[in-house]
């Protein structure tokens, strides 16, 4: 719409050919100008006879080069201003005498008041349905200036759906179809509407969410991976889309994304041949820990279809459909679908966050998969008050009703129950809700106070579940209570609910449903464990008979259960001669039932209000043992809610008792001497009884450590310790005088610990160096009833920490050798620091290489260079 006036304004029209051309019409071209709203009725002269239209810019197309989709852009005159300059609200069949003289279209104007492209054969008749936009934007110059514009929706797969706005208000907005709608950073579609954050007239989306938009050229240059990821958006055409368009063919175009460059040759799709989705295949269960059909109380599992590769699928939506009488509000899953396997997590939760219990009995289950998927994510509409009128004209199936044909889906619900922003979804919050929306951002009321909660929402929060019918319209929003006609300009009009928002309304064609009905359980025991000793005599003596009696129970109301596993490692210092199950309380199978190991593991089959028990009988091999610990474990699949007396231990420790662990503290790299290292072990020995020990040692065979393969030398071999008094002839070479430390005079206290420290070097030729040696250390000490001995554990100290401490009675339960590998591709040895104790009897002038094992190096980047360290 331009005429001479427009001369010093951007106003133009912009014309791109399929091959990249352009022709630009600027406002003194003559042509392009339409100055009545007669003209604008009437169209084009020429074409259809008319000869009360306008003066058109025409275009022709004459050689098989300029076939294809032609970009027609129209320039406002206001392009590139700050700020907004808006029309004056007018109805759209406003009888405007002259566009300029009355106002209509500001010569500054950033936007255009009317507009028109007609496609015509060769003998002038227009053919109605050649023309879309991938978005359409408008500012009607005020709220209370609702749109009534119907738009025809061409899905990529060749779905056609008419959409009435239907008095979409929203002074300013866009609107656009796409696959998807919002989503979360990892491209899954979140199927509801967003709440922006911050300034500006629309606002910005939320960290973490995105959408596909729809830009020319990103939906071309998305569109060679557009099925699979599905960044796509839909075309909107202002007429029923022509019946002869190019079908299952890709048609040419040109674009820009505006960065300057030239043009970018292309292709994009028109009409495309729709096939219904297929029926998923192969609909399974399975708990967390991978029990078909069944889950525990809270935990979840894996639905698992298969879509068969028979066309095109988009998305799927499983349903949970719990019985009306439990309470528990149905559920749905809806995400992106992918030819083959697909895998969904349910968290075990209902539609309204609660957890789903046993009481639910047993429910059912649906999944569709859908094509024809189009999302109409509108930004920043205050009100929409009559709701949308959305109807599917392709395909029409067999069957279907008109309510069918009309169904749309949406889901505005506030889903924030507090915790600030980190646990905020930036659903929508209503004006009154609370708790408030802990965003930033908002609407300003009549007071200037910023609001985060307002507007009315839709009376139907949620159509998430079996959609509305959108006949006569769906999906409405309006003003704060008591604004139902705010003052054009005025902060109330910004109280719309969709204001500053993104409201997600969709439709799609389901296939047939694949069900689970009636399978799927869930199950909750809240286990228990008592261990008590039974024994004639307690403490016994040693050789004396100990006896334990386990009870496990599953309570009454508990789910019944088969699989619990009963555990009761038996230390040494008890000699099991036999044990035996039985079902005591209620009905339940212990299998085995007896046995004659100190490794019992047994597994219970207990219904609710049962119990079992297990009764031990065995000698003490040391006087006074009688520590001794049970558990008791969920089958797979079975949520126990307190997991605290799900073991039982009773007794003492043994009078006497050794631990040990060892570890290697550091390896360095000598590099005066080829294929040498230095070495440092540390040694830790702890009393774990109930008594001091005497005459404490320990013996570390080096030469039996590193002996194998040959041809490695030890040498400088050293002990220090600030604990003990070792042995200053120790060679490691496990000849005659093996031991770490003195013969006599080394003590530890009951729970008492001391380190000592072993240094040496070692000449490792390099075919050895990627062997892994491993070695244990063992020590000893003299107690009231005689020698204890242990030998160590890599890393640290498993055994029992110290008097009391019943989670091992056994101090020799645990002895994991301790691995050293000169390689430098294997992390099981790392660097430590060099301290001056374990480094003090290394001869001096040594150079040494640091040799990190299994470190990654860091980098620093600052201004426009790197640097790594």
């Amino acid at each position: 719409m331009m005429d001479a006036n427009y001369t010093a304004s951007a106003a133009r029209i912009i014309a791109r050919a399929p091959d990249g051309t352009e022709t630009t019409f600027l406002p003194n071209t003559g042509c392009g100008h339409i100055n009545t709203r007669t003209q604008e009725v009437a169209g084009p002269n020429g074409v259809n006879g008319t000869a009360t239209g306008y003066n058109a810019c025409t275009i022709d197309v004459d050689t098989p080069a300029e076939e294809g989709i032609w970009e027609i852009r129209f320039i406002s005159p206001g392009a590139g201003a700050t700020g907004q300059v808006i029309p004056l609200p007018r109805q759209n069949n406003f009888n405007w005498p002259s566009a300029f003289a009355s106002g209509f279209q500001a010569n500054n104007g950033t936007y255009v008041s009317a507009w028109d492209v007609t496609v015509a054969d060769a003998g002038d008749n227009s053919i109605p349905g050649r023309v879309y936009t991938n978005y359409f934007a408008n500012t009607t110059g005020r709220n209370e200036a609702p749109v009534n514009s119907t738009l025809y929706v061409l899905s990529f797969d060749g779905a056609l759906y008419r959409v009435d706005l239907n008095g979409l208000d929203g002074f300013t907005s866009i609107f656009f179809a796409n696959v998807e709608g919002f989503r979360n950073g990892g491209q899954t579609p979140l199927y509801r509407s967003i709440q922006f954050t911050g300034g500006g007239v629309f606002g910005n989306l939320p960290p973490n969410i995105d959408i596909h938009t729809p830009e020319v050229w990103r939906g071309l240059e998305d569109q060679d991976t557009g099925l699979e990821n599905l960044d796509i958006a839909h075309k909107l055409f202002f007429n029923t889309p022509a019946a002869d368009l190019p079908l299952d063919v890709d048609v040419p175009i040109a674009y820009t994304d505006f960065s300057g460059g030239p043009a970018i040759i292309n292709t994009t799709w028109l009409l495309q041949t729709y096939a219904l989705p297929p029926q998923p295949t192969d609909f399974k269960f399975f708990g967390v820990e991978g029990t078909p059909n069944q889950a525990g109380v809270g935990l979840g599992g894996y639905f698992s279809f298969n879509i068969p590769n028979t066309g095109q699928v988009t998305s799927f939506k499983l349903t949970l459909d719990f019985p009306l009488a439990s309470g528990f509000t149905d559920r749905v899953i809806a995400g992106t679908a992918q030819i083959g396997n697909n895998t969904v997590f349910w968290d075990g939760l209902d539609g309204s966050g609660n957890v789903v219990d046993t009481t639910v009995g047993t429910f059912d289950i649906e999944i569709e998969a859908n094509n024809g998927e189009i999302h109409f994510p509108v930004f920043d509409a205050e009100t929409n008050t009559n709701g949308f009128e959305i109807e599917r004209l392709n395909p029409l199936l067999p069957g279907e009703t008109a309510a069918d044909r009309h169904r749309v889906y949406y889901d505005d619900s506030y889903n924030y129950t507090g915790g600030g922003l980190a646990s905020f979804d930036y659903s929508l919050c209503a004006d009154n809700e609370t708790p408030n929306a802990p965003y930033s951002g908002g609407v300003d009321d009549e007071n200037s106070v910023t609001q985060q909660c307002y507007g009315t929402p839709p009376a139907v929060r949620s159509a998430l579940i079996d959609g509305v019918d959108s006949q006569g319209g769906a999906h409405e929003w309006t003003f704060n209570a008591g604004q139902v006609d705010p003052t054009p300009g005025s902060a109330e009009q910004f109280s719309g609910f969709g204001n500053k928002r993104g409201i997600d309304t969709w439709t799609f064609i389901p296939s047939p449903p694949a069900t689970i009905t009636g399978l799927i359980i869930l199950r909750e025991a809240d286990l228990s464990i008592d261990k008590s000793i039974t024994s004639a005599i307690d403490p016994p003596p040693l050789g004396g008979a100990v006896q334990f009696t386990v009870l496990v129970d599953n309570p009454a109301g508990a789910s019944n259960l088969l699989g619990i596993q009963f555990i009761d490692q038996v230390p040494s210092i008890i000699n099991v001669n036999s044990w035996s199950c039985t079902i005591t309380t209620g009905t339940g199978q212990c299998v085995p039932s007896s046995g004659t190991t100190n490794d019992i593991n047994t597994l219970l089959n207990l219904d609710e209000d049962s119990q079992a028990t297990i009764i031990i009988d065995g000698t003490a091999t040391i006087a006074g043992a009688n520590c001794n610990l049970a558990t008791v474990q969920r089958p797979p699949d079975v949520n126990d809610p307190d997991e605290t007396n799900n073991s039982s231990g009773v007794g003492n420790l043994p009078a006497e008792g050794i631990g040990s662990a060892m570890s290697v503290r550091s390896l360095l790299q000598d590099l005066s001497a080829p294929d040498t290292f230095i070495v440092v072990v540390d040694v830790e020995i702890a009393n774990i009884g109930n008594s001091g020990l005497t005459d404490v040692n320990a013996v570390l065979d080096l030469a039996a450590w590193l002996g194998s393969p040959p041809g490695n030398t030890i040498s400088d071999v050293s002990v220090t310790s600030t604990d003990f008094t070792v042995n200053a002839s120790y060679d490691g070479d496990g000849g005659s005088d093996p031991a770490l430390l003195e013969t006599t005079g080394n003590t530890l206290a009951a729970g008492e610990n001391g380190s000592l420290q072993v240094t040496f070097r070692v000449n490792v030729p390099p075919a050895n160096q990627g062997n892994i040696y491993q070695q244990t250390a063992s020590v000893s000490g003299d107690g009231p009833n005689g020698l204890v001995t242990d030998l160590s554990n890599n890393g640290s100290i498993l055994d029992t920490g110290g008097p009391g401490d019943l989670t091992s009675c056994d101090p020799q339960q645990y002895s994991d050798p301790t691995p050293l590998n000169f390689s430098t591709d294997v992390t099981s040895v790392t660097l430590a620091s060099f301290d001056a104790r374990s480094g003090a009897s290394l001869p001096l002038g040594v150079v040494f290489g640091v040799l990190v094992l299994g470190a990654l190096a860091t980098a620093v980047w600052f201004g426009r260079g790197r640097r790594t360290s």
